[in-house]
């Protein structure tokens, strides 16, 4: 594995993550909206706004990790131009 596909799968695993996070918050919303539980500071629209955010964001990590990779690693993997090198 080179250091492309290892940025990749972080991405991807960092993205699975925040859909798990982002479930964590619509259960809390449902517990908050069918009064299982009354919560100090957060509200049930508050909780849907970070489960759409985490959701979306989550979805972006996993879907877009590939194009996140050739924005960052495109540079590198250009070859030299001929002008450049010096000729002896």
């Amino acid at each position: 594995m080179n250091a492309k596909d290892l940025f990749v799968t972080a991405l991807r695993v960092i993205g699975v993550l925040q859909i798990i996070h982002a479930f964590a918050f619509a259960l809390e919303a449902f517990d908050i909206s069918v009064k299982y539980f009354r919560p100090y500071s957060d509200t049930v629209g508050s909780c849907m706004t970070h489960t759409v955010f985490y959701f979306l964001l989550g979805v972006y990590l996993l879907l877009g990790a590939p194009a996140v990779v050739k924005a960052l690693f495109s540079s590198r993997d250009e070859p030299p131009k001929s002008d450049d090198t010096p000729k002896i």
